[in-house]
């Protein structure tokens, strides 16, 4: 298992992210929350899903956020 430090200078949004992650607790996300990922990205169903985690990579990550909505 991956361990990840959280540190104080970093942001909410990964702090969050990263004691999900490292609680194994499954979470489940609206399927509007993912078309408003794959928007903000700029992509489409259209896409491939390595299109979609090369995307992922380049911005360290994926944000769920209201907005995205």
């Amino acid at each position: 298992m991956v361990r990840q430090q959280v540190e104080p200078s970093m942001p909410v949004e990964d702090v969050l992210g990263i004691l999900m992650m490292e609680s194994n607790v499954r979470v489940r996300y609206p399927s509007r929350c993912f078309r408003g990922v794959l928007g903000t990205y700029d992509l489409s169903p259209d896409d491939s899903i390595a299109d979609l985690f090369r995307a992922m990579q380049d911005a360290n990550g994926i944000v769920f956020s209201p907005e995205s909505g």
